[in-house]
């Protein structure tokens, strides 16, 4: 299994740790001067399962324990580290792979240049796989299930194709919301939206994780065939309800700091959750995620 990190970190991160204060660039060079900075730091180092926070991560934890009959190892792309494994020591950093935020390692183009270069890194854990490639080289017999977003599955791209070149393609799945039709995943690709939040439950945020849990946990009856699963899913996917799109008023990114901004001013101690809850009865869009990324840039922007 392999899952994406999280925005989410449990201990603050030092400014130099910030994707945001590298000069500009190409994503290449770029990198070169993230990874400097990551081997100079003297910030503290901790698990990366420890570091991590939020209802993705907690479901991305259990899923070794959610399998019977499989001996399930997990693993973690994250834009600061490349692949590591949830006990790898990292320090406290923010980058990713998501546009439009303020630690974006590097525009969409650039994605599969940055993950490239990271990935001929050493990482925190000598001889460790540091791409999907050789981990699939590792063992080329074990299914690899890729739980990942649309912007992370971008900057895999070569990657997940240099995978499926050293082992069995129809054991290689990616599990990921709003990838329909993209050519790098449609061999690979479980179809799924919004509609499985009914059955599957949790936020937004952690519906490609829970559905790859819905697959480990269903494993013993279909395996990790790729084809086998999307039948799993499809067969959910034609039990629950037409998604019902809330008729909301979509926000630029200033105007909803503007809104954070004025509301921490009035009440300097109100959480995130809360805002993003009252923006929303307002009759105002904003997803989780990005809301929770401008809350995050806009606190540190005041600070």
């Amino acid at each position: 299994m392999v899952v994406t990190c999280t925005d989410r970190k449990r201990l603050p991160v030092p400014a130099s740790l910030r994707v945001r204060s590298l000069e500009p660039g190409g994503a290449a060079a770029r990198c070169r001067s993230w990874v400097a900075r990551l081997e100079a730091s003297d910030a503290p180092l901790v698990r990366a399962s420890d570091l991590y926070a939020g209802d993705h991560w907690s479901v991305a934890m259990a899923l070794p324990a959610s399998a019977t009959g499989w001996a399930v190892e997990l693993w973690v792309v994250s834009a600061g580290y490349g692949l590591v494994r949830p006990d790898a020591m990292v320090r406290p950093y923010a980058a990713t792979f998501a546009p439009r935020h303020p630690d974006t390692v590097a525009p969409l183009g650039g994605l599969p240049a940055w993950w490239h270069e990271l990935s001929g890194w050493v990482g925190p854990e000598a001889g460790s796989p540091r791409s999907l490639a050789a981990l699939a080289a590792q063992k080329p017999e074990a299914p690899i299930l890729l739980v990942t977003s649309l912007a992370y599955l971008r900057a895999l791209a070569a990657d997940l194709a240099a995978a499926a070149e050293v082992m069995s393609p129809s054991l290689l799945t990616v599990v990921c919301a709003g990838a329909q039709g993209r050519s790098v995943a449609r061999a690979h690709l479980v179809e799924l939206d919004a509609r499985l939040q009914s059955c599957l439950g949790g936020a937004r945020q952690s519906l490609n994780v829970r559905a790859g849990r819905h697959l480990v946990t269903t494993a013993a009856e279909h395996g990790f065939v790729t084809e086998h699963m999307r039948e799993v899913v499809a067969g959910l996917m034609r039990d629950v309800p037409a998604y019902q799109a809330y008729r909301r008023q979509p926000m630029s990114d200033e105007a909803v700091r503007t809104y954070i901004r004025k509301a921490r001013c009035t009440e300097p101690g109100v959480s995130c959750t809360r805002l993003l809850r009252r923006l929303r009865d307002s009759g105002c869009a904003c997803e989780q995620q990005r809301f929770r990324q401008l809350f995050e840039y806009t606190l540190a922007e005041v600070a």
